[in-house]
């Protein structure tokens, strides 16, 4: 009720739970959200993390997208990846997302404000996490290898 009150063109999000129809359909332009990852390919929750598990570090990033229905589904307006450097861990790299995702979601408010805004639609399918997936087995396989991780993709990625 105190959304529809304030009659919000656009709402911004970030880190959310999943939100319902009846709020989704009150901004008149939608609902952008930030999601750390690169989706469609890591979608829900930690998925900056989970390139680290799968060695699949290219996938660290952020992507701005419109929010729908599903989890971090809707159609992509930004996405960006993030540099990655020795001594680099999940946090900071998730830090780096979320910076780099600001950038991006101001562009896309801009963008929105202009009537220029441009989208595409998620095609591919990716893996997709819950905070239940998050455990102490992959915690430990985080621990113990997470600088072989890094330092392989370093080396193979010199260009990066």
């Amino acid at each position: 009720e105190i959304i529809k009150k304030v009659e919000p063109d656009v709402i911004v999000v970030m880190g959310t739970s999943l939100i319902k129809d009846d709020i989704v359909n009150i901004p008149k332009l939608g609902i952008l959200n930030m999601h750390t990852g690169v989706s469609p390919y890591y979608r829900g929750g930690m998925t900056n993390f989970w390139p680290f598990i799968y060695d699949d570090l290219e996938y660290c990033g952020v992507t701005i997208h419109k929010l729908d229905a599903g989890i971090d589904s809707g159609d992509i307006i930004y996405q960006g990846l993030v540099h990655i450097l020795e001594g680099d861990t999940y946090s900071l790299i998730n830090c780096k997302a979320i910076v780099n995702g600001t950038d991006l979601m101001i562009k896309a408010i801009k963008d929105l404000r202009l009537n220029k805004l441009k989208s595409v639609k998620q095609e591919a399918s990716g893996k997709l996490f819950f905070n239940i997936d998050y455990n102490g087995y992959y915690a430990y396989k985080y621990i113990t290898t997470y600088k072989h991780v890094l330092n392989n993709f370093i080396e193979n990625n010199d260009s990066w």
